[in-house]
């Protein structure tokens, strides 16, 4: 059925401009377009609707199949993955992020007695020598502080 701007606009609700901005962009011309004035221009409603409504055809959506299987897939993997952590294959990041930073700053700890545990063993050291193992043991900490376990977040 051919359609005018004027009756679109009244079964659409949509402006007169915005019908013929989104007609025009999505490359559909008009039956009649006459240059004179008072004529209407006449667009064939099952090219128009669609188009206003924003419905794609058949072959621009998912079969029903291919969205079950799709979503068969996903859920296999979920289903993967809850099995995985639940045996013990899988360790939940914050777990571990959690477990590293305490570890991380039981070692740090410990680093940083060494230098006056050395020095009260060994009496003859020089401060240059201590100087020498806290440099080192700043390396170590730094290693530490800087520590990515380079886990992703899904969140």
């Amino acid at each position: 059925m051919n359609v005018s701007l004027n009756h679109l606009s009244s079964l659409t609700g949509m402006s007169y401009r915005t019908l013929k901005k989104r007609l025009t962009e999505a490359g559909i011309r008009p039956i009649q377009d006459s240059k004179k004035p008072g004529c209407a221009i006449l667009f064939e409603s099952s090219e128009a609707l669609p188009i206003l409504y924003g419905v794609t055809s058949d072959a621009d959506q998912l079969d029903l199949s291919q969205e079950r299987a799709v979503l068969a897939q996903e859920q296999t993997r979920k289903l993967k993955l809850e099995n995985d952590l639940k045996e013990g294959h899988l360790v939940p990041t914050d777990l571990v992020t959690e477990t590293l930073a305490k570890v991380g700053k039981q070692i740090i700890s410990i680093l940083d007695s060494i230098p006056l545990s050395i020095k009260k063993r060994v009496p003859v050291l020089e401060s240059k020598d201590v100087d020498f193992i806290r440099k080192e043991i700043a390396k170590c900490r730094n290693a530490i502080a800087n520590m990515d376990i380079g886990a992703r977040s899904e969140d």
